[in-house]
């Protein structure tokens, strides 16, 4: 679980999760207010998650099932990673490349 980088407290769920929807590069720490950011490995397993979530699609595309298998396994793999994200997200103190370049605009 999330943990933050400065008092050490860890993130309860639904805190993790109300922070991965907002689009800043910052994300404030709810016990102490610190600002933080999230690690670059997290983005790099979110990446994945999204090849997993929509390799249906492509088994749809080739032949191997049908549309509405295609729908209900992306919809329902989409959910399960939501659901399951708060428990791998790390923080940083310091920014990634993308959120400084996020920043400087």
């Amino acid at each position: 679980m999330t943990q933050c980088q400065k008092c050490q407290q860890q993130w309860k769920w639904h805190h993790v999760l109300k922070r991965t929807v907002k689009l800043t590069p910052a994300i404030i720490c709810p016990y102490c207010q610190h600002e933080q950011y999230w690690h670059e490995r997290t983005a790099r397993i979110n990446q994945k998650l999204l090849v997993i979530s929509f390799s249906p699609a492509l088994l749809g595309i080739v032949g191997f099932i049908s549309a509405e298998e295609v729908f209900f396994t992306t919809i329902a793999l989409g959910i399960v990673s939501i659901l399951l994200s708060p428990f791998y997200y790390e923080t940083s103190a310091t920014p990634t490349r993308a959120a400084k370049s996020w920043l400087n605009k």
